[in-house]
């Protein structure tokens, strides 16, 4: 019997990085590393590029990240 999954996964890769990412239905609150958004990125700018592809495909105000 499947498992319902509520998360939407995401994977990039440059060199020899890795980023991960989930992301699922929720208040459209976001926590990177255990850390609120603000905390995280904290100048205007790097705000905007992180919250640019939810922008974009007009889901940011619904899903958790």
């Amino acid at each position: 019997m499947p498992v319902a999954n509520p998360y939407t996964w995401g994977l990039g890769r440059r060199k020899s990085s890795v980023a991960r990412v989930r992301i699922k239905p929720g208040t459209g609150t976001f926590v990177i590393n255990g850390k609120p958004f603000d905390d995280y990125f904290v100048t205007i700018r790097d705000r905007q590029l992180a919250r640019a592809p939810l922008d974009v495909t007009s889901t940011e105000e619904s899903y958790d990240i």
